[in-house]
């Protein structure tokens, strides 16, 4: 009778022990499927977010007497990343003059569609700072530093922009 009991208990353990290992082997495939699905989601949208589907590709220089592209990918680039450090604020601002320079950012998403505009309106102040307004975003006002002022005046006039 013992030896029955002893094995009954040993069955019964066995039992109580497949069906934990079931149980967390069932939470384990939940688990590795939702790590599988939101792996494919990270890659799809890295994948998305890493194509050419915001790329500056020309920038057009408007003077009073001047309008002149910049395609040099090099110098679109330097002047991308003078615009990164502008300060822009909400407010209804009005300039007393007119803008000393319009710059027209052309993106491209897709090489069958448009490109999307974005038209910068700059002026440079007696301080040595640059003052815009993004023509897209109404009430945005932004500001460039000194230096960067001078950075972005100096790319700005520079001669022999149409080279690749």
């Amino acid at each position: 009778m013992q030896l029955k009991d002893l094995n009954n208990n040993v069955c019964l353990q066995l039992n109580l022990v497949e069906g934990f290992s079931f149980a967390k082997t069932e939470l384990r495939s939940r688990g590795d499927k939702m790590a599988r699905l939101l792996l494919v989601f990270l890659l799809v949208l890295l994948i998305g977010g890493c194509s050419d589907s915001d790329k500056l590709i020309r920038i057009d220089i408007i003077e009073e007497t001047l309008d002149k592209p910049i395609m040099n990918s090099e110098k679109i680039t330097d002047i991308e990343t003078l615009f990164d450090k502008v300060t822009w604020e909400t407010s209804k601002v009005q300039m007393a003059r007119k803008e000393d320079v319009r710059l027209t950012f052309f993106y491209q998403f897709d090489k069958n569609e448009p490109e999307r505009l974005e038209e910068y309106l700059i002026w440079f102040n007696d301080r040595g700072k640059a003052e815009m307004m993004d023509r897209n975003k109404p009430g945005s006002y932004g500001t460039l530093g000194k230096a960067d002022a001078e950075k972005l005046k100096k790319l700005l006039n520079e001669k022999g922009d149409n080279l690749k």
